[in-house]
């Protein structure tokens, strides 16, 4: 299974290509039409009982890492996989790979449903996914990414869930040729907003919006707005990526404070704290060395600021370097359990 490279060459600086500004221009109508037509933060209150400390979160039973230790009982490393990252809650991730969209999403949140817990869904299938980098791929096109959306947010339809909208996207705009290509990714992901508030009135979505070390907030806020963020949830920090908790922290704070210069209202965040134990290594954002497992999956201060903790990305599989994108391996699990 892939899995995003947490902001490939973004997480060194900014790409080349459109500004941000040319961006919000080329996609102001399509942005305020689809805002003027849908009711004003209509998936931002969906009801998912949670309250500050909550922890129960829902976690693959068949994930990589849980049928690695499940296999290799007698390896010198599997306790303490096994304790750090195969008992934790971390996010399942939807793609091109998982077969028909909307059998896979509804039977995962029913099953999260039956335990009593909520699912953490990450929705990965932009066309033109990653920039054609390690997680390349996505859908084939504009109609099939919205007939795709569309079933995922059936399948959860009126369950509780947490769901994370397509990783690097909004960040990776400038990897794109073109306007009209930068305008029609930011439509789809509008329509993918809607397609949200009508079939998943319980699903908290947040928008992905890189990490602190890529864009700069004031260019952040300018991508959310245009890409629908008044009518969700939030954004989200750092998935897949190593950024520290407190640097997180200022840098969310500053995209809140752009949000409200640019008209838009202040709105929560989470961050991705699987992987951001010990912070970056530098720049390098592809399998570092010397990372370690952050905070594990809990509800911080609802309804303001970082407002979740979540293990977004499943620690051990990799980012492209150490194995294939999204694939798991022991090796690089046992570093990060142990910050070696």
């Amino acid at each position: 299974m892939l899995a995003a490279c947490g902001g490939g060459g973004g997480s060194a600086g900014s790409s080349g290509g459109a500004s941000a500004s040319s961006v919000s221009v080329q996609a102001s109508s399509t942005a305020a039409s689809s805002i003027a037509s849908s009711s004003t933060a209509s998936s931002a209150s969906g009801g998912l009982g949670l309250s500050n400390g909550f922890s129960a979160f829902y976690s693959d039973p068949n994930s990589q890492v849980r049928n690695w230790v499940a296999a290799n009982p007698a390896d010198s490393r599997t306790a303490t996989i096994n304790s750090a990252i195969a008992q934790q809650a971390f996010g399942k991730w939807f793609g091109e790979w998982s077969g028909d969209i909307a059998t896979a999403v509804s039977g995962y949140a029913s099953a999260a449903q039956s335990a009593g817990k909520i699912p953490l869904l990450i929705a990965y299938n932009i066309p033109s996914r990653d920039c054609g980098s390690y997680s390349a791929g996505g859908s084939s096109g504009g109609d099939a990414y919205k007939t795709w959306i569309s079933a995922f947010a059936g399948g959860i339809g009126s369950k509780p869930a947490i769901v994370i909208l397509e990783p690097d996207a909004l960040m990776q705009l400038d990897c794109l040729p073109s306007d009209a290509d930068r305008t029609a990714r930011l439509a789809l992901l509008n329509y993918a907003v809607d397609q949200f508030a009508a079939k998943a009135p319980n699903a908290w979505v947040y928008i992905d919006a890189g990490h602190s070390n890529w864009k700069s907030a004031a260019d952040t806020a300018t991508r959310l707005i245009n890409a629908g963020v008044a009518r969700v949830r939030g954004f989200a920090l750092n998935v897949s990526n190593y950024r520290a908790d407190t640097e997180l922290q200022t840098h969310g704070a500053a995209v809140i404070a752009q949000l409200q210069l640019q008209g838009s209202a202040a709105k929560p965040y989470v961050i991705d704290s699987s992987r951001n134990g010990n912070g970056p290594n530098g720049s390098e954002w592809c399998d570092p060395a010397g990372r370690k497992v952050g905070a594990t999956s809990k509800v911080l201060s609802l309804g303001s600021g970082m407002e979740m903790a979540l293990w977004l990305k499943a620690p051990g599989e990799a980012d492209g370097c150490a194995a294939g994108a999204g694939q798991f391996s022991p090796d690089l699990a046992y570093r990060l359990a142990t910050g070696g």
